[in-house]
């Protein structure tokens, strides 16, 4: 509206800029009236449509399918301390049978100690 009054010669461009909303409303319908009555007033300017540029939406992040290096060490720790070998199965059992062959001299050797 201020554009088209400052074209119209109503006023230099800091006039029209300082007008109050009231005084800009009424000085363009007057304008408006003008451009009815008389032929030769200034003519309404041609706006074109103004592209109004679309902001891109961000890319979504990403995530990566595969698992981090240390989460695969850790699965390779864990896989391995789970299989046991022959040699350390049969390891453990020597290990229990030594154990409860020693938990039963004690207790044998305790009872005949007791009678």
């Amino acid at each position: 509206m201020k554009k088209e009054l400052i074209t119209a010669d109503y006023g230099s461009r800091n006039q029209v800029l300082r007008w109050r909303e009231k005084k800009v409303f009424a000085t363009y319908k007057m304008l408006e009236e003008l451009r009815k009555r008389d032929p030769n007033a200034p003519k309404k300017p041609d706006y074109q449509e103004v592209v109004v540029p679309v902001k891109q939406k961000k890319l979504p992040i990403r995530r990566p399918t595969a698992p981090h290096a240390s989460i695969l060490y850790q699965r390779r720790k864990e896989k391995q301390m789970n299989e046991l070998t022959k040699e350390d199965k049969a390891q453990e059992d020597y290990i229990i049978n030594m154990v409860l062959q020693t938990f039963t001299k004690e207790k044998q050797d305790s009872t005949q100690s007791k009678l």
